[in-house]
């Protein structure tokens, strides 16, 4: 996402819809608005009610404590939009707290399952619970997912399960019409990904590159049946393939204070040019996640200095215990077209580096400006200002 529709984004979300629609104030009000009704007099606060005369009617106590009220409401939703905005975009978007991404902190854990069994139908039995997971959804050339399925009763207690087909196939897409298929083999036998032996747990591991979907590129389906106790039932995996990457890591990551932030380099060959996202999950020195840093931009054919940024406001705000640990990254190509939408990099897991040990006072403690942010910090100064004015214009009058 650019960083115009970010930050639009921000804006809304800082401030709310409901500051936009402030209410209109009374009709009975508005009489004292009239062509000069932009300009506000200790005697006549500035109020916009369109097609209002002005009869010059001097306001009523009762008419004063509305509109003050009025007023006041309005200044106070507009400085909370101010503040909410400011605080909002304090870290640039490529640079967040870790809080702010829980979901995407450890891409690397399964992703698990607890559905009632299901047998194809709209019908499903809550009495048997079929527990699933896979290693991964993005599977980059040269990665493989493992897929495990359990079934267990409402007391928890272990059902005896043993599956009976299982198919891996291609999704149809736009380069591939008819794509490949091919079977597999799920045991509880502790081989082939299954990590204990007759614990009534069936696994089966997909490495696509070593398949005849080796080629294939989009999302494949593992569609099995099984044998839950004395009930059958059907279960579907999706995963999404990219058998060529675009670009490949070309060295190790490096870091360094710059501008005062700390900056994460690695070299990348990029074979395929377009926008890249890659992600770095980082880390203090007790191994609390800390902050999501994100690599957002294009990148032009050959080896490439890609540089991920670890704001110093954040890190003065936070302060985390260094060395930090910098670890499990992504990348992928962005697609903007077609499914799917991106071809993935190979992923880098675990911690891939440890950075130096730096002073928490050498970070800047600036906040985050571009000219996009000072622009909207502009606008919802002038919506306070406003507010505040007619405030004092009233209080004048009294």
């Amino acid at each position: 996402m650019r960083i115009g529709a970010r930050l639009a984004v921000l804006a809304v979300a800082a401030a709310g819809l409901g500051w936009l629609l402030w209410p209109v104030a009374s009709a009975r009000l508005a009489e004292h608005a009239g062509p000069d009704a932009g300009v506000a007099t200790p005697g006549r606060p500035m109020f916009s009610a369109p097609g209002a005369t002005n009869t010059n009617a001097p306001m009523t106590a009762a008419e004063r404590a509305a509109a003050q009220a009025l007023w006041q409401e309005r200044a106070a939703r507009a400085r909370a939009a101010l503040e909410g905005y400011r605080k909002t975009t304090m870290y640039p978007f490529n640079s967040r707290p870790a809080a702010e991404n829980a979901d995407q902190l450890y891409p690397n854990r399964p992703v698990t399952e607890d559905r009632p069994l299901n047998n194809g139908s709209d019908e499903a039995d809550p009495s048997i619970h079929i527990l699933t997971s896979q290693s991964r959804v993005f599977v980059a050339s040269g990665e493989d997912v493992v897929f495990t399925i359990a079934a267990r009763d409402d007391e928890g207690k272990r059902l005896p399960l043993e599956v009976t087909s299982a198919r891996a196939s291609g999704l149809p897409n736009a380069t591939n019409a008819s794509p490949p298929s091919v079977a597999m083999r799920f045991n509880d036998q502790g081989l082939a990904g299954d990590a204990q032996a007759d614990d009534g747990t069936q696994s089966a591991t997909l490495l696509p590159a070593m398949t005849g979907l080796s080629a294939f590129d989009g999302t494949i389906r593992v569609e099995l049946a099984f044998r839950a106790g004395e009930r059958t039932g059907q279960h579907i995996f999706d995963v999404v393939y990219s058998p060529q990457p675009p670009a490949v890591w070309a060295g190790p990551f490096k870091d360094s204070l710059e501008a005062g932030s700390l900056v994460l380099r690695v070299p990348v060959e990029v074979r395929q040019a377009g926008r890249y996202i890659i992600n770095a999950r980082i880390d203090d020195a007790s191994g609390k996640a800390f902050a999501l840093a994100t690599f957002n931009d294009e990148l032009a054919a050959g080896t490439k200095d890609v540089a991920l940024t670890v704001f110093g406001k954040l890190i003065r705000d936070a302060k985390p215990s260094f060395p930090l640990a910098v670890r499990d990254v992504d990348g992928y190509l962005l697609r903007e077209q077609g499914h799917p939408d991106r071809a993935l990099m190979p992923r880098l897991m675990g911690v891939v580096r440890t950075t130096a040990n730096y002073s928490l006072s050498s970070f800047s403690d600036a906040e985050w400006q571009s000219e996009e942010r000072n622009r909207y910090l502009t606008e919802y100064g002038k919506d306070l200002d406003d507010a505040q004015r007619q405030l004092a214009a009233l209080n004048a009058g009294q």
